[in-house]
This record gives C-alpha cells, sequence and structure tokens, in this order.
C-alpha cells in the first residue's frame, strides 16, 4: 500500500463520495434516507450543529455497511474537527 493510498480525500470530496454511494444503491433506501437527509442539510449550511447531526447519523449507520467504513470514516474524520 502506498502513501497515497493512505490518504484521505478533501472534505468536499468525501463528502461527494457518501453522495455517491447513497445515489447509486450501495445503500439500501430505507437507511440511507436519515443519511441522504443529514448530508443535504450540510450542503445547505454547513453548521458545527449540521456537522454533528450528521456525524450521529453515520456513527449508527457505519456498524450496518461495513463496506462503506472508508467513505464514513473520511466524512467523519472532517465532521469531527480532525481534519477541519
Amino acid at each position: 500500500m502506498t502513501k497515497a493510498d493512505n490518504s484521505r480525500p478533501g472534505y468536499d470530496q468525501a463528502v461527494d463520495q457518501l453522495v455517491e454511494a447513497l445515489d447509486h444503491g450501495t445503500i439500501p433506501e430505507e437507511r440511507a434516507a436519515e443519511i441522504r437527509r443529514e448530508v443535504l442539510g450540510l450542503k445547505q449550511g454547513d453548521t458545527p450543529e449540521q456537522r454533528n447531526r450528521l456525524l450521529v447519523a453515520l456513527e449508527r449507520f457505519e456498524g450496518e455497511h461495513p463496506k462503506l467504513t472508508r467513505v464514513i470514516n473520511d466524512v467523519a474524520y472532517y465532521l469531527s474537527g480532525s481534519g477541519v
């Protein structure tokens, strides 16, 4: 694995990757609704409260969809303040 493989995408790219996973049916729609709502809210108004709401939703969701762990972790990295 190269150093590039371990690098994180930028914040906007990470959120876009999550939206892409939602849009392409990678996530069952009934479980994706909450994530989709929070991502759209974040895109409309990027506030600490909105970031926290998405972070909480992602934490609940991650255990159910381990294939999305990388995308979820990349977004959570920024939402938690680690990458901001």
